[in-house]
């Protein structure tokens, strides 16, 4: 899922209504994501990208592809922030926290 298909998704006016409510529940099902996010860092305390994503696959199996999640973990869309930055077996990864 690429960053744009993560942002609001808005149908045109000239699209029929299926699209209108297809838009809807994208945006719905994001929100989730997003809040699901939040509650595993809430939880957790900071963490990386990666471990969000194992954390929030566990919770929520087969609800989200690992990749949905990482992209969802942009600071802008979950609103979380990036507080550091931790080395693991010699790669560095941003650590997010709210």
């Amino acid at each position: 899922m690429s960053a744009q298909q993560l942002e609001l998704p808005l149908a045109r006016n000239s699209d029929p209504v299926a699209s209108h409510l297809a838009a809807a529940q994208v945006s719905l099902a994001n929100g989730l994501l997003h809040e699901a996010i939040r509650t595993v860092v809430r939880m957790g305390g900071p963490m990386t990208q990666e471990q969000i994503c194992a954390w929030v696959g566990k919770t929520y199996p087969l609800r989200w592809k690992p990749e949905t999640i990482r992209t969802a973990c942009a600071p802008r869309r979950s609103r979380l922030r990036l507080v550091g930055h931790r080395q693991i077996d010699g790669r560095t990864f941003g650590l997010y926290d709210l």
